[in-house]
């Protein structure tokens, strides 16, 4: 017998997680996933002037960050950053510590009516929950995308938290990889 999972039994299982994804909001109001998928794409589409929207996330979760400023910057149509440069991400780390690495991205560059993209597997990733409060407190819209547990600190400081019910990295960094190819799919379809 094999000791590698069953790719389909793992496909299943993101497909799960994704089906049982929770949106709500900072005080804990849920949103249907109809309700949740139209303020995000007003998030989106608010989007104008000198506004952007701006994506941090570590490890794989970086990789996605990076992965959708592109999409959304050239299929979206939408001026998007992220702020995982390695010289950018050194020198802050070095000249402040990593756990304000993001934040101070965020002070840098963040305008009033800007939307933070804040994606962290666990929820507990320090850099990213400073990241997210300093953007509350500039007057940035803030998604959250989180995993493991419901309850983490991360998924109580969004405008919109998407939770993805999982323990697993793999499962949650590609439930949260699907959640967002749909938003912007769902975008260009409309005519963003």
């Amino acid at each position: 017998m094999s000791s590698f999972p069953n790719i389909s039994e793992y496909a299943s299982s993101i497909q799960s997680c994704i089906q049982h994804m929770q949106l709500f909001n900072a005080d804990g109001v849920r949103f249907s996933e109809e309700e949740g998928l139209e303020r995000l794409v007003g998030f989106v589409k608010g989007i104008s002037g000198h506004n952007k929207l701006m994506f941090v996330g570590n490890g794989g979760s970086a990789s996605l960050a990076s992965h959708f400023a592109v999409d959304f910057t050239k299929v979206g149509g939408v001026r998007a950053v992220c702020f995982h440069d390695a010289g950018h991400l050194t020198c802050l780390s070095n000249d402040y510590s990593y756990a304000e690495a993001y934040q101070k991205s965020v002070e840098f560059y963040s305008d009033r009516g800007d939307v933070l993209f804040a994606i962290s597997s666990s929820g507990q990733s320090e850099n990213i929950i400073r990241a997210a409060r300093v953007a509350k407190e500039r007057g940035c819209t803030v998604v959250t995308l989180s995993g493991f547990r419901p309850d983490n600190p991360l998924s109580k400081i969004g405008d919109i938290n998407i939770y993805t019910p999982s323990s697993v990295y793999g499962v949650v960094e590609l439930g949260h990889g699907v959640i967002l190819h749909s938003l912007l799919d769902h975008i260009v379809a409309s005519g963003a």
